[in-house]
């Protein structure tokens, strides 16, 4: 069974100085601390050692490309690219959209303007979600790679959410602006999180 996560939920920008307030001691018995706040250092430095993934070379970061499919390509374009078979299924709450699944490998989402769960015509991805194993970059980096090979290769994140679980702050996402990469630490069952310092899932929109 897996520990539910604290409320607590941080995403900040490294451009500042962060601490989370938390409250105030508990009386039992006798007087327990709170764990410390946490800071982003404390929560990289948490991660386990870096261990790649297949470094077949299968997604580039750079273009944005997963295979053959790569960001800016209609559904009609990457479908002829890498010919794999597909599923789509309309957004949730009528939004004016399709979220198309690519052999349970990674999903992209398109516009759909009419509703009629059929990606339209010219419009092009704006992001690849991988959510299965297909493989990794040149470096390894990859779902299944640890979120410290990211990190080893490009530097501390941007954008870090983290949450706290048995009195350890875990990070559950980063996000690398410049390169266009979102990593997703959150393999827990349904509404719950049990982040293992290894990539579940990778959002790529191509290097700026």
């Amino acid at each position: 069974m897996h520990p539910s996560p604290s409320p607590l939920s941080v995403r900040v920008a490294l451009a500042g100085v962060v601490l989370v307030a938390l409250g105030g001691c508990r009386k039992d018995e006798e007087e327990k601390s709170e764990p410390l706040a946490a800071t982003i250092g404390t929560v990289l430095d948490g991660l386990p050692a870096c261990s790649p993934t297949d470094a077949n070379g299968r997604i580039n970061l750079v273009s944005g490309c997963v295979d053959g499919a790569c960001v800016g390509q209609t559904y009609e374009e990457m479908t002829e690219a890498i010919r794999m078979d597909s599923q789509c299924v309309p957004l949730e709450d009528d939004m004016p959209g399709v979220r198309c699944t690519f052999d349970q490998a990674f999903t992209v989402e398109f516009v759909d303007a009419d509703l009629d769960a059929v990606p339209d015509k010219g419009y092009g991805a704006t992001e690849l979600r991988l959510i299965g194993e297909v493989g990794g970059t040149p470096e390894g980096l990859g779902v299944g790679a640890t979120s410290s090979c990211v990190i080893d290769e490009y530097g501390d994140p941007d954008l870090v959410s983290w949450t706290l679980i048995n009195s350890v702050y875990v990070m559950t996402e980063a996000t690398w602006i410049g390169w266009g990469l979102t990593i997703i630490d959150d393999d827990g069952p349904p509404g719950e999180l049990d982040p293992d310092g290894i990539i579940d899932e990778m959002i790529i929109a191509g290097a700026r």
